[in-house]
């Protein structure tokens, strides 16, 4: 095993193993907590995209945390955007 980077935010490893160590090690990886965004109301949606396709891509994203959040921790986002546009 080979220590590439160690600091407090991140640890990467290089080792040489079978497929069940790397799935054990990612499901072990899946056990950190992550902020992910849970419900999408939309009001009027004009473009070719269902509200569905919207809600799953929004659900990708991926999103930084502060430590200090908790598991009740409650983020909300809002985007108000009128008029032909593209927004990103």
């Amino acid at each position: 095993m080979e220590i590439i980077e160690n600091n407090k935010e991140k640890l990467v490893l290089r080792i040489d193993s079978n497929e069940q160590l790397a799935n054990a090690i990612r499901r072990s990886v899946s056990e950190v907590k992550t902020l992910a965004i849970d419900t999408v109301e939309i009001f009027k949606n004009d473009s070719a995209l269902y509200d569905e396709i919207l809600a799953h891509r929004l659900g990708l994203i991926p999103l930084k945390t502060e430590k200090s959040m908790s598991d009740k921790t409650k983020v909300d986002f809002k985007l108000t955007k009128t008029g032909p546009c593209t927004v990103y």
